[in-house]
C-alpha cells in the first residue's frame, strides 16, 4: 500500500511533491510504522525473546494497523489547502486578535 501511494503521489504532483510536505510526512510516518512492525516481528520470532513477546507483538501490529490505515486515508482525504491558506492569513497577521490573546501570554515580562 505504501509503494502504492507513494506512486500515485508522483504521478499526481510531480515536480511539486517536494512541496507537500504534509503528505510527504504521512508517507514517511506509514513507512516508519512498517519498519516498526517487522522490528517487533524480528524481535519476537527471536529465540532469545521471552514466551509472551508474541501477545505484546499482535497488540502492536493491531495498532500500528489502525495507524497506518488512517495516514492512508488522510493522503486522499485531508484539510491540507485549507490549513495552508489559513497559516497564510495568520502569518498575514489577519487574525490579529490571537497575537493579543494567545501570543501575548508567552512573551516574557521584562
Amino acid at each position: 500500500m505504501l509503494a502504492r501511494d507513494l506512486f500515485h503521489m508522483i504521478g499526481l504532483h510531480r515536480q511539486g511533491l517536494q512541496k507537500k510536505q504534509e503528505i510527504l510526512g504521512r508517507l514517511v510516518d506509514s513507512g516508519a510504522e512498517l519498519f516498526a512492525m517487522m522490528a517487533a516481528l524480528s524481535y519476537s520470532a527471536s529465540s532469545r525473546a521471552p514466551a509472551n513477546a508474541v501477545e505484546l507483538a499482535d497488540l502492536f501490529f493491531r495498532q500500528s494497523r489502525r495507524r497506518i490505515n488512517a495516514m492512508h486515508r488522510a493522503i486522499y482525504c485531508n484539510d491540507d489547502v485549507s490549513a495552508y491558506r489559513t497559516a497564510r492569513k495568520v502569518l498575514d497577521g489577519e487574525y490579529p486578535w490571537l497575537d493579543d490573546n494567545i501570543v501575548s501570554t508567552w512573551r516574557r515580562e521584562e
